[in-house]
């Protein structure tokens, strides 16, 4: 018969580290951490977003363009078309004050994948609207997908990446369309 005995204290060897022998064995590993290669993961993830930041900006350029046919094809006046052109703006503020408080909730990728839902349903909308008032409703749906996008998509970026290469990749957000393709991302 065995016994089990649960009042003494258990003595484990440990390697006992000073704070300099801590300090070499984060450098080594961090190091080493340098030295891989990017994934195909990290190349998917930074090929996503950059997409996603290029149709965002055509969006935003395209609607530059179109103002004054939409302006004409739905009889607005300049204050009318000014306040239908400002709907996506005020989306986007909705969708960025709320995109932080839910991705530390639900977790960064889940609500990148939300925003780009509720930005295709208002790109969707907006080409189906039979009239401005639901084209506004649709222009402030697809605002709140882009504003839930920027702030994520710029969290996800650099920290996918090895330190070396994470702030390369915000120039694509600043780059021509903000979709340009960093330098070493590839």
């Amino acid at each position: 018969m065995s016994s089990l005995t649960t009042g003494g204290s258990i003595d484990l060897a440990r390697p006992v580290m000073d704070a300099a022998d801590s300090a070499a064995h984060t450098s080594a590993i961090a190091a080493r951490l340098e030295r891989l290669p990017l994934t195909s993961y990290q190349r998917s993830i930074f090929a996503i977003i950059a997409t996603a930041w290029f149709f965002d900006s055509m969006d935003l350029g395209a609607l530059t363009f179109i103002l004054g046919s939409i302006r004409q094809g739905f009889g607005l006046s300049t204050a009318q078309t000014g306040l239908l052109s400002g709907m996506s703006f005020l989306g986007m503020f909705v969708g960025a004050a709320s995109a932080g408080l839910l991705a530390d909730r639900f977790g960064r990728t889940r609500v990148f994948q939300i925003s780009m839902i509720f930005w295709g349903l208002g790109s969707i909308l907006c080409g189906l609207a039979p009239s401005v008032e639901a084209l506004a409703a649709a222009r402030v749906l697809l605002g709140f997908g882009m504003g839930m996008e920027f702030p994520v998509a710029q969290s996800m970026c650099p920290s996918s990446f090895r330190p070396s290469n994470a702030g390369d990749t915000l120039p694509c957000w600043k780059a021509s369309g903000r979709s340009a393709l960093s330098r070493r991302a590839f």
